[in-house]
């Protein structure tokens, strides 16, 4: 077990600083620029997640800029071959500020290369 958890502390600290080195950013694209204000961190490899911590500060409430509930949804595309490719969506309460961790990818080693952009929205209605 121990040899388990050195190796997986390894990995982590390997593929995290790997990726960290090749100066990848992540560009937002805020629809709801008008209510929050977005500051994204580098990508980050954590068990094969490749996320990026993002600070959240809110100037109104997102209602103020179109949206039916206090949800929010990011949708991660990187641009691969001259094309942007979806790869992870998820959706946040989003009533207060503060940091939370966007997934980008749940397959980090397919996604080593291309410009990563997480494009902010209102959260459809249910």
């Amino acid at each position: 077990m121990r040899k388990f958890i050195t190796a997986a502390i390894f990995v982590q600290l390997v593929c995290g600083s790997a990726f960290g080195a090749s100066g990848k950013s992540v560009t937002i694209d805020n629809q709801l620029a008008a209510c929050v204000k977005v500051d994204a961190g580098k990508p980050v490899v954590t068990v094969n997640l490749l996320r990026v911590d993002a600070d959240f500060q809110l100037n109104s409430s997102i209602a103020e800029c179109g949206c039916k509930s206090a949800l929010a949804a990011y949708v991660s595309s990187v641009e691969q071959g001259g094309r942007q490719l979806i790869v992870q969506q998820g959706t946040f309460g989003l009533t207060a500020g503060g940091r939370r961790e966007l997934v980008l990818a749940t397959d980090a080693a397919s996604f080593t290369d291309g410009q990563f952009t997480i494009q902010l929205a209102c959260a459809p209605p249910a």
